[in-house]
């Protein structure tokens, strides 16, 4: 479970990109980073949405923009929602 701290950065630095922390919702998130199963982290983790969501009236949304480029030398460029399935490009 601890490859989750990248994601989640200790208090003061913001989850996630909202810039957003506190010691209460940081403590929970550690506790779901070191739990001994899945279903355990996922309870500390509904736990931790739950603070955010007692916190914020709105959540804060954003989107990012992504620019791919590619030439007629490859073929079967599938763009998903946030990647280019490289697997699936084939070079003529």
């Amino acid at each position: 479970m601890a490859a989750r701290q990248d994601s989640y950065p200790a208090t003061g630095a913001g989850y996630i990109e909202s810039w957003y922390s506190t010691p209460a919702l940081t403590r929970v998130i550690n506790t779901g980073d070191g739990a001994a199963s899945p279903a355990a982290a996922q309870a500390d983790y509904r736990q931790a949405e739950q603070l955010i969501m007692a916190d914020f009236p709105v959540v804060p949304l954003y989107d990012r923009d992504y620019v791919y480029a590619h030439t007629s030398a490859v073929t079967n460029v599938i763009i998903d929602c946030n990647q280019i399935e490289l697997s699936e490009v084939a070079v003529r």
